[in-house]
């Protein structure tokens, strides 16, 4: 029973969002009304356009048996993150995608003193976490 990988239907519709727009995007509600609602905006907001806000430490690590998030799309927002001048890691683990805190990711953490962190960012006043 632990080898089953599982998804929530939200997760999954969400990440059939991005793949079909082809963006890293925010949940879509449907609606400008409800997107107006949850975030402020009339529609879903694209990450990568807001990257260069972000202006604290990132660490991306990636699963190399995921399935659902697979290594060269965390690679590619690694390199889009670098580009953009931040300071971010990337680690590769052999886990998957239900494998959320390994033990060797806690440890790359301790062993950089950084510890898990929570991470948020503004655009126009807003906060995303």
């Amino acid at each position: 029973m632990n080898d089953i990988p599982t998804v929530s239907f939200c997760v999954a519709l969400h990440l059939a969002q991005i793949k079909n727009r082809r963006k890293f995007i925010m949940f879509d509600y449907g609606s400008a009304v409800a997107n107006m609602e949850a975030y402020g905006f009339l529609w879903p907001l694209d990450f990568r356009e807001y990257y260069f806000l972000i202006d604290i430490l990132v660490d991306l690590f990636a699963g190399r048996n995921d399935k659902v998030i697979r290594p060269s799309m965390v690679r590619k927002h690694y390199k889009m993150m670098k580009d953009v001048g931040m300071e971010v890691s990337y680690n590769e683990f052999e886990c998957f995608y239900e494998a959320v805190t390994p033990p060797e990711i806690v440890e790359v953490h301790e062993k950089r003193g950084a510890g898990l962190r929570y991470c948020g960012f503004i655009v126009d006043n807003y906060v995303f976490r």
